[in-house]
């Protein structure tokens, strides 16, 4: 059974030539950071996370979720920072994973993580 994890996210649409390139994650004592992107295919989202662990692998979902009264098209692209409480320390393998919730619509998770990574937390 996975156990939630407690996630602070912080997200912000960007403009196309400040999206980052890369995917980045690094552990301090009883917390891990990871940095990423992801964009939309039109205007008006926001974004929300949540993370959970068990054993040893931890599945953070980012979910882009539409805002109402719907949104026009056009690229929008997002940067978020999300800081990760873990319960101990160790080596983890974090996988992150990206979602889209349309107005109306169920959402919709992409099934294999679009980063991964090993860490020690120290």
């Amino acid at each position: 059974m996975s156990r939630e994890l407690p996630l602070k996210l912080q997200s912000s649409p960007v403009a196309a030539d400040e999206v980052p390139q890369c995917f980045e994650s690094d552990a301090e004592p009883g917390i891990i950071r990871v940095r990423g992107h992801l964009s939309t295919g039109s205007r008006g989202w926001r974004l929300h996370a949540a993370a959970a662990c068990r054993r040893s692998v931890i599945v953070m979902h980012v979910t882009a979720v539409e805002l109402p009264p719907g949104s026009t098209p056009d690229l929008e692209y997002h940067s978020y920072d999300a800081t990760i409480r873990v319960h101990r320390r160790g080596r983890f393998h974090l996988k992150v994973r990206h979602g889209f919730r349309c107005v109306g619509l169920t959402g919709v998770t992409l099934p294999d993580p679009v980063y991964e990574a090993t860490l020690a937390v120290p």
